[in-house]
């Protein structure tokens, strides 16, 4: 991780590009399952 210190900005980049990807949509499925329950 440190080896490769040109890597690092890139990793950050990545990671922030595809875990929001993924974090979001399984938040964004919880969130609209949460409200909609809790609407009705």
């Amino acid at each position: 991780m440190g080896a490769l210190g040109l890597p690092r900005r890139p990793l950050q980049v990545r990671r922030q590009a595809q875990p929001p990807e993924r974090l979001t949509r399984p938040p964004i499925r919880a969130r609209v399952v949460t409200t909609t329950g809790n609407l009705p």
